[in-house]
C-alpha cells in the first residue's frame, strides 16, 4: 500500500472517527465510561499477525468470526485458508486454539489441520441457535459441520454446491454464496451472486431446510426455495437483492432485512438497497415486501435488541466527483412491514476530505443490551458509541475511538493501539469481549488474518 494511499484512508478515517459529532479531547475520566475497550495483552488476547501474538493455524486473509451462543467458542474462517475453532474463556476473555485437527479445517489439510476439499475460500459462517450445527459459505456454496457440545469441535457433516461438486446436494441459487443467517433450529438463509436471464451479475437469497437432528440442509425445488430479481432461477421474484448484501433478522423473527449494493468500492461506489421479507416463522418462508434505495451503498445493517429499531451504515464515494462519505442511520418498520429510513444518527462530512477517497466499508456490532454499537472500518480503526433513546453519542476522548499503532499522524485524542481492522467484528454473548479480526502483511493478493481481544468496561 502506498504512504499516499495510507494518508488518503487516514483522513478520510479522521472524518469517521469524528462521526460529526464533537470529540471530547478534554480531561480523561478516571472512571471508564461503559462500553468504552480495552486492549487485552499477554497470552490468550490476540492470534496471527503481530507482536506477541500467538500462532493462528487454518485460515488466512480477511477474517469472518462467529461465536457460539454459550460464548465458549469462537470460530474464524479466511478465504485463502480455513476455519479455525477458538476456545474462549468466559471469565478472561482470552482464546486459545484446539489443538491438533479440531483446531481448524482446511481444504489441503495443511498446518495440522483437519482436510476438506469443499472449502474452497471459506467466508461467512453462521450458528445454529441451538448449537448443535456450524455452516460457513465456500466459493460455490455451503459446508455443514456438527458441533459437539462444550469443546465446540467440529466434524463435516455434508454440503450444497451450486457447481454440482460430488457428494453434494445442489444449491439452485445464488451460485456465489456471500452471507449467511441462521434464523431459526430449522432455517438457514444464504445470498449471494448469481447471472440473471440477461447475463447480468445480480443477487440472489436461498431459503434453506434444516435437519434439526443431523444439521444437513436442503433446498427446495420449487420458487419457495429461492429469490432473485427475475425468476430466471425458478425463484421467486423479489426486487433490490444485488450483488453484496447484509443478512439480518429482526428481534421477533418475522422480518428478514437485506442490506445490498452492486459495488464496495471506495472510489466508485453504486446505490444501496435495504429489502424487507414477511418471515414465516413455522416453515421459514420468505415473502418480499418492499425496499428502499439510497444513493449510498450499504454496508451492513444490524437490528438493535429489545426494539423494532434497525441500525444501517451506509457508504459512499466517487473520485471523479471529488467527494466521498458514508452515515450510520436509524431504520424503523413502517405499516406494513417495510424497513424505512427515520434520520441520520451520525456521519462522515465531506468538507473534511481534502482527498476523494474513503475508508473502505464498515461493519457493525451492538452490545447485547443494545446501549453500545462498535463500527469498525477496514484499514482505520474503532468508533464507539452509545445508543438511547435520544440518538448516539460517542464516548468522550481515547474511550470513543481506537486506530492501529502503525497508523501514521493517529487522529487526534484517540488511543493508538492494536493492529490494522479487518474487515468482521463479533460481541460476546455476556457482552464483556470484543473479538475483531485484524490485517498483517499481504501475501499476493490476501492479507495476513488475526484476531484481537477487546475487554468491553461493563
Amino acid at each position: 500500500m502506498t504512504a499516499l494511499r495510507r494518508r488518503a484512508i487516514l483522513l478520510a478515517t479522521v472524518a469517521l472517527l469524528a462521526l460529526t459529532l464533537a470529540a471530547d479531547t478534554g480531561a480523561a475520566s478516571t472512571t471508564a465510561p461503559t462500553g468504552s475497550l480495552t486492549l487485552l495483552g499477554g497470552s490468550g488476547a490476540c492470534l496471527g499477525p503481530g507482536h506477541g501474538c500467538g500462532r493462528l493455524r487454518g485460515p488466512t486473509g480477511l477474517l469472518r468470526l462467529a461465536i457460539s451462543p454459550d460464548g465458549r467458542t469462537l470460530y474464524a474462517s479466511g478465504q485463502a485458508g480455513g476455519l479455525a475453532v477458538l476456545a474462549r474463556d468466559p471469565i478472561s476473555g482470552r482464546v486459545r486454539q484446539l489443538a491438533g485437527t479440531k483446531g481448524c479445517v482446511r481444504r489441503d489439510g495443511r498446518q495440522d489441520c483437519a482436510r476438506l476439499r469443499g472449502l474452497i475460500d471459506p467466508g461467512a459462517i453462521a450458528i445454529s441457535p441451538d448449537g448443535r450445527s456450524l455452516y460457513v459459505t465456500t466459493s460455490t456454496g455451503i459446508e455443514a459441520f456438527a458441533r459437539t457440545p462444550g469443546t465446540g469441535a467440529l466434524a463435516p457433516i455434508g454440503c450444497l454446491d451450486s457447481g454440482g461438486a460430488a457428494g453434494c446436494g445442489r444449491l439452485r441459487a445464488p451460485a456465489g454464496p456471500s452471507e449467511l443467517l441462521a434464523a431459526g433450529n430449522g432455517d438457514v438463509y444464504v445470498t449471494g451472486t448469481i447471472t440473471d436471464a440477461q447475463g447480468n451479475a445480480t443477487g440472489a437469497l436461498a431459503v434453506l431446510a434444516r435437519d434439526r437432528r443431523s444439521g444437513a440442509l436442503h433446498q427446495a425445488a420449487s420458487a419457495s426455495g429461492c429469490l432473485d430479481d427475475d425468476g430466471s432461477h425458478t425463484c421467486a421474484v423479489a426486487l433490490c437483492i444485488d450483488q453484496i448484501t447484509a443478512l439480518a433478522l429482526d428481534r421477533n423473527a418475522t422480518r428478514v432485512y437485506t442490506g445490498a449494493t452492486d459495488s464496495l468500492d471506495p472510489q466508485a461506489t453504486l446505490p444501496g438497497d435495504v429489502a424487507t421479507f414477511a418471515r414465516n416463522p413455522a416453515t421459514g418462508a420468505l415473502s418480499w415486501l418492499g425496499c428502499q434505495t439510497r444513493r449510498a451503498a450499504i454496508t451492513d445493517v444490524r437490528p438493535l435488541p429489545h426494539s423494532s429499531d434497525v441500525l444501517v451504515s451506509t457508504l459512499y464515494g466517487d473520485r471523479g466527483l471529488g467527494v466521498a462519505g458514508g452515515s450510520l442511520d436509524l431504520y424503523r418498520p413502517k405499516p406494513g412491514g417495510v424497513l424505512t429510513r427515520v434520520r441520520q444518527l451520525a456521519c462522515v462530512a465531506h468538507a473534511p476530505c481534502p482527498i476523494p477517497y474513503y475508508s473502505d466499508p464498515a461493519r457493525l456490532a451492538v452490545a447485547p443490551d443494545g446501549a453500545t454499537v462498535y463500527v469498525g472500518m477496514i484499514f482505520a480503526g474503532l468508533t464507539v458509541l452509545r445508543h438511547g433513546a435520544h440518538g448516539v453519542s460517542d464516548l468522550p476522548g481515547r474511550a470513543g475511538c481506537i486506530v492501529s499503532a502503525t497508523h501514521y499522524l493517529p487522529p487526534r485524542g484517540c488511543a493508538h493501539e492494536g493492529a490494522e481492522i479487518g474487515a468482521d467484528m463479533v460481541v460476546s454473548p455476556d457482552g464483556r469481549d470484543l473479538y475483531v479480526g485484524t490485517l498483517g502483511p499481504s501475501h499476493t493478493q490476501y492479507y495476513a488474518g488475526g484476531l484481537e481481544t477487546f475487554s468491553v468496561t461493563r
